[in-house]
């Protein structure tokens, strides 16, 4: 199974943001046991070290995304991928870029915190809870 991780959930652990952590930490847990193979978008990256300037320093920013990175993959975003994002019709940006990454990289679930934000998408969104309710080991 490939999910596409939203940018929400890696922020979740990179800010230690709760009650969101201990979910997100478990769908890291699922992953480094090879149950799921996982991406993020170049994009996300770079907005979450951004975000993440906020409260940690660049040092611990990037040993958490490279940590990030021994287990997940990145989906390229060119400029294909920022054409066709714009005519998906979302009224937020980073997610239309993100959904349209999945739909290239052939994704199952966009797993978020957020669903309705991934409403538009042709790729199934999915809460967290209920992808970890879900897949259970």
């Amino acid at each position: 199974m490939k999910i596409l991780i939203d940018t929400n959930i890696v922020l979740d652990i990179m800010l230690a943001r709760e009650p969101f952590l201990e979910p997100a930490k478990e769908l890291i847990r699922m992953i480094d046991r090879d149950r799921i193979q996982a991406y993020v978008t170049a994009n996300s990256i770079t907005d979450i070290v951004y975000i993440s300037r906020k409260v940690r320093t660049l040092r611990e920013i990037q040993k958490l995304i490279l940590d990030l990175l021994d287990m997940i993959d990145v989906i390229g975003v060119g400029r294909d991928d920022i054409i066709a994002a714009f005519d998906l019709g979302f009224s937020d940006f980073e997610d239309a870029l993100q959904s349209r990454c999945a739909i290239k990289e052939d994704i199952d679930y966009i797993v978020t915190r957020n669903k309705k934000d991934f409403s538009k998408s042709k790729i199934a969104a999915v809460d967290i809870s209920a992808f970890l309710a879900e897949h259970k080991e």
